[in-house]
């Protein structure tokens, strides 16, 4: 039998729901939508880390070219809605890491390199989708005060309706961000 639980990267409900499940059944195995390359979301270090992010440090990294644009500003938002709902982003991974181990399961880490994934991203948008995509997704983000931002994202992580209407909605306006984000590695986690 397979057990499939659909999670968000910033919701300790998700973290709950991975718990429950992982108790419930004691699986054999445990498959994370989880590369090798973003292992260290796991360690203990990567929450002060994320925690320090900010829109300064953020240009700051952008002028160093410590990383590509998108990963870097993803990164940032991820932050930002990290700190709003206080739980650090991937914490049901390292909630279904502990709990795997706990009943002795098999922890896989079972998606494509980040660094495709972002490349494909990046590849499949043209120039000025790139510039529009940047510019949303910072204004989103400077524009939402904690306590807004909260709301909203509790909003959208309470219905799961509403995460695949958004999920349409930027299909249809970046089709590529969804094909790279989404289907390829969904395709890549099944092959």
């Amino acid at each position: 039998e397979v057990y499939l639980v659909g999670t968000a990267h910033v919701s300790s409900r998700s973290c709950d729901e991975v718990r429950s499940l992982i108790r419930a059944v004691a699986p054999d195995l445990v498959f994370m939508e989880l590369c090798s390359q973003r292992l260290s979301m796991l360690k203990p270090q990567a929450n002060d880390t994320l925690q320090n992010i900010t829109l300064s440090s953020t240009l700051a990294a952008l002028r160093r070219r410590e990383a590509g644009l998108l990963e870097t500003v993803l990164n940032w938002l991820q932050a930002q809605s990290a700190r709003a709902l206080d739980v650090m982003p991937g914490e049901e991974f390292r909630v279904a890491m502990a709990e795997g181990q706990e009943v002795g399961a098999e922890v896989l880490l079972g998606d494509r390199p980040m660094q495709v994934t972002l490349r494909r991203t990046i590849e499949g948008l043209g120039k000025w989708q790139r510039i529009r995509l940047l510019f949303s997704v910072l204004f989103s983000g400077v524009t939402m005060s904690g306590r807004g931002l909260r709301r909203w994202l509790e909003k959208q992580l309470d219905d799961r309706d509403v995460v695949s209407e958004e999920i349409q909605r930027l299909g249809k306006t970046y089709p590529s961000i969804v094909s790279a984000l989404i289907t390829e590695r969904d395709q890549y986690m099944v092959a």
